[in-house]
C-alpha cells in the first residue's frame, strides 16, 4: 500500500521518491507517461530500489509517472536535452530520432514474442544502441509491450472492410501510418494523454494497444468493440541520456546496467500473464470481444505486404534481411 501511495503522489509530481536521491552523488530523474499501476511502472520502481541499494546510495533515482512531466515525445526530448536523465518509450517513438528503428515496426513481422525477445537481446540490440547513441541516447534494455490490438467505438473488426474510413489513433510511426492507409483506415496523430476524451467525444473512432494498456487506461469504457488483430508486436525501450551515461564512473554504470536487466526480466515475466488477465477483466465488464479468424488475417497480411518493399530503400536491404531472418526464424 505504501508503494502505491507514493506512486500516486509521484504521478502528480508532488514528491521526490526518496531522501536517498537528494543525498546521492548522482541522480537519475526517470519519467514515464504510463500509469503507476502498469507493470512497466513497477519495473521502474524495482530499478530504483536496485540502483539505490547496490550503489549504496551513491546513485539516487527519482520516479515520475502518468505523464506528470509530459507526454512520451516530450519526455524523450527532455532526455535528449539532459533535463531529465531517463525515460521509457516504444522503439516506434524513437524513430523520430533514429529513423532506422522503424525496421522493427512492420506488420506481421515477428513469428512469436520469443523471436522478438531473442532479436532484441542479441546483436541487433547492440545495433539499436549504436543507432540511438549517435543522437544522444543509450539503450538500457527492452521491455515487452506485446501485440497491439484494436479497440473502437463503431463495430467489431472481422475483416478489412470493417477498417474502411475508421479514424484510428496511431503512434507517430510512418510504417504504421502507411500500413493502416493500405487497410483503408484514416490514421490520426494524437498524444496518448488525449485519447480517452477523444474516443469519448468521437474525435477518433479507434486506437490500438496491448490489452493491459487498454484496461488500465479504461479505454473500454468509451469504445466498446475490442478486436484481436495482431498486426504489430511492440517493445518499450529504456533510454538514458548518453552524455550523462558517459560521465558516470564504470562501477556505477555496472550497477545501473545490472538493475535495468533485472527490471526488464521482471517486466517480461509478468507481461503476458497480466495482458491476458486484463482482457478477461474487460470481457467481464461488457466489452464486445472478437478474434479475427485466420482466413481474414491472411487477407490483412496480403494487403499490407507491399509496405515492406516501400520502405526497403529507406532502411536498407541488408538491415531488413537481418531483422526478417531473426524475427521469423
Amino acid at each position: 500500500m505504501a508503494t502505491r501511495f507514493i506512486a500516486a503522489l509521484l504521478a502528480t509530481g508532488m514528491v521526490a521518491t526518496s531522501t536517498t536521491a537528494m543525498a546521492a552523488d548522482y541522480t537519475i530523474r526517470f519519467a514515464s507517461a504510463l500509469a503507476p499501476e502498469m507493470n512497466h511502472s513497477r519495473s521502474m520502481e524495482l530499478f530504483k530500489k536496485e540502483v539505490e541499494a547496490e550503489s549504496k546510495g551513491r546513485v539516487g533515482v527519482e520516479l515520475f509517472f502518468g505523464g506528470s512531466l509530459g507526454g512520451t515525445k516530450e519526455l524523450l526530448d527532455q532526455v535528449k536535452a539532459g533535463t531529465i536523465q531517463m525515460s521509457v518509450a516504444t522503439t516506434g517513438f524513437m524513430t523520430a530520432y533514429a529513423p532506422k528503428l522503424g525496421v522493427l515496426n512492420f506488420p506481421f513481422l515477428f513469428k512469436s514474442r520469443e523471436a522478438a525477445i531473442k532479436l532484441l537481446d542479441g546483436p541487433f540490440g547492440q545495433e539499436i544502441d549504436k543507432l540511438v547513441g549517435a543522437v544522444g541516447f543509450k539503450a538500457l534494455g527492452f521491455e515487452e509491450v506485446g501485440w497491439r490490438n484494436t479497440i473502437n467505438r463503431l463495430r467489431p473488426i472481422a475483416g478489412i472492410k470493417d477498417m474502411q474510413g475508421m479514424k484510428i489513433r496511431l503512434q507517430p510511426i510512418r510504417v504504421h501510418v502507411e500500413t493502416y492507409r493500405l487497410l483503408g483506415a484514416n490514421p490520426v496523430a494524437m498524444d496518448f494523454k488525449e485519447l480517452y476524451t477523444a474516443l469519448q467525444q468521437g474525435v477518433i473512432d479507434a486506437m490500438e494497444a496491448n490489452y493491459q494498456n487498454v484496461h488500465d487506461q479504461r479505454f473500454y469504457e468509451v469504445a466498446g468493440y475490442l478486436s484481436e488483430l495482431p498486426l504489430f508486436y511492440d517493445v518499450l525501450g529504456r533510454w538514458i541520456n548518453k552524455p550523462y551515461w558517459d560521465a558516470l564512473p564504470a562501477d556505477m554504470k555496472a550497477v545501473i546496467e545490472k538493475a535495468s536487466a533485472k527490471a526488464v526480466a521482471y517486466q517480461r515475466d509478468v507481461a503476458e500473464k497480466e495482458d491476458a488477465e486484463a482482457l478477461q477483466k474487460m470481457i467481464k465488464a461488457g466489452v464486445k470481444f472478437n478474434k479475427v479468424d485466420p482466413a481474414q488475417l491472411e487477407e490483412f497480411r496480403k494487403t499490407t505486404a507491399p509496405i515492406y518493399q516501400k520502405f526497403e530503400s529507406e532502411f536498407g536491404k541488408d538491415l531488413m534481411d537481418t531483422v526478417l531472418k531473426a524475427a521469423r526464424g
